[in-house]
């Protein structure tokens, strides 16, 4: 028996190890993909927006940053290096606290200073989650170092996206709601809610779960930062915000037809009827949005209702988005690591997790840079994502806790 335990625990030591190293080398080789092209990071990278949005706001004209001329003549100026290019921030003006922080770092250490603090953003959130739903040091190692070959991880920190601080301040939410701490739940999911389509579904399923402490504390927090983005930005900041929304020309930027969304694939198939697209997939949002609530109705007794609402209603929420870059599917860390957390079967979990390969690099960047972007009308990524949805929530109800008057299976 004795050397049976000794055996046991030299090869449990030896799995340790192993994914000790896969945490070590893959960071290694993110990080050396990322700066292997960051001689020329101006081409794709999304910071000169922000960096022009945050120097707008240090200088007392906020309202400018939702004026496109002003803003791309902003970027123009402090990097003459973009030559035509220029990006708006589709960000409500209450963001704009997030972002001004920004236009503090210089110039020199600007590129390597933000990468910095979203990769740092990124180990923060898997060490919140984990420790949140109580994985192993073994099993957090290993979903990191997945992690840092998943293409939506690489995307958000080649084109310095905001993505990583988001999925920081849920995750910091997601553990302040464990932890009964309401008022700090509120102020990360209100700081969270400068990307509103992302943390909506969340917010309704919470109503109806019945969630009403997390709801006011986020609705004071949000009204906080409204008012004082009024009184510091001005209202022609939100005026302005709102002509930027109804700009002709903001389809062009956020390129809805290359996200893996249900709006994203339709547009692929039927370009020509976009307006009809729109409408639809604006009413399928709203009709989702019903079921979301009606959800959180029939699971506001579970005491996996969190668990519910992160695994199956944050990924249906992504899903059905009407803005969803690749990088923002980061966000479905929050489904993944409940999901292996929760008690129920491992092939269900397993299942799950292969419907996300296409989103490891190898596979992704082929799809994405040499297929969708050249014009391919199947958007492969839609279908994975597709997928993952489908068996999170057929597989929750079946697995995990079945609905009132259900068996499980």
């Amino acid at each position: 028996m004795e050397k049976f335990l000794r055996r046991a625990t030299k090869l449990e030591g030896r799995r340790l190890l192993i994914a000790v190293v896969a945490a070590v080398v893959s960071p290694v080789i993110l990080l050396h993909l990322i700066y292997r092209a960051s001689d020329n990071w101006l081409v794709f990278n999304d910071l000169p927006a922000f960096y022009a949005a945050a120097k707008l706001v240090l200088a007392g004209q906020a309202a400018s940053v939702y004026r496109l001329d002003t803003m791309f003549d902003m970027q123009h100026q402090i990097f003459p290096g973009l030559g035509e290019r220029a990006l708006p921030v589709p960000h409500p003006p209450f963001a704009l606290f997030t972002i001004a922080p920004i236009g503090l770092l210089s110039l020199h250490s600007l590129f390597d200073v933000w990468t910095a603090i979203l990769f740092v953003s990124l180990i923060a959130s898997v060490v919140v989650l984990c420790l949140t739903f109580h994985l192993s040091l073994k099993s957090s190692l290993w979903i990191f170092a997945v992690l840092c070959i998943y293409a939506p991880t690489w995307e958000s920190l080649r084109i310095g996206q905001l993505s990583p601080v988001i999925l920081l301040m849920l995750s910091v939410a997601v553990w302040a709601i464990k932890s009964n701490k309401f008022w700090l739940a509120g102020m990360m999911l209100a700081l969270a809610f400068g990307k509103p389509q992302d943390v909506l579904p969340l917010l309704i399923f919470f109503a109806g779960v019945g969630r009403w402490k997390e709801i006011k504390w986020f609705l004071v927090f949000l009204a906080i930062m409204t008012i004082a983005s009024m009184m510091l930005f001005g209202v022609d900041s939100y005026l302005n915000c709102l002509r930027f929304l109804v700009n002709p020309y903001r389809e062009v930027w956020l390129q809805p037809q290359i996200h893996a969304t249900v709006r994203g694939q339709l547009l692929r198939i039927f370009p020509v009827y976009s307006p009809a697209v729109n409408t639809f997939c604006s009413a399928l949002m709203l009709m989702i949005c019903g079921a979301i609530f009606v959800m959180g109705r029939r699971y506001k007794n579970s005491a996996h209702w969190l668990e519910f609402g992160l695994i199956v209603v944050l990924s249906l929420g992504l899903f059905f988005s009407p803005h969803l870059y690749n990088y923002e599917l980061l966000l479905l860390l929050l489904s993944v690591i409940p999901l292996l957390a929760i008690k129920a079967k491992r092939s269900w979990k397993l299942t799950a997790l292969y419907c996300l390969v296409p989103f490891l690099m190898p596979i992704y960047i082929p799809i994405h840079y040499e297929y969708i972007l050249e014009g391919g009308i199947i958007n492969p990524l839609f279908f994975a994502l597709a997928m993952y949805v489908g068996v999170v929530a057929v597989g929750f109800r079946k697995n995990v806790e079945p609905l009132k008057g259900e068996k499980a299976a």
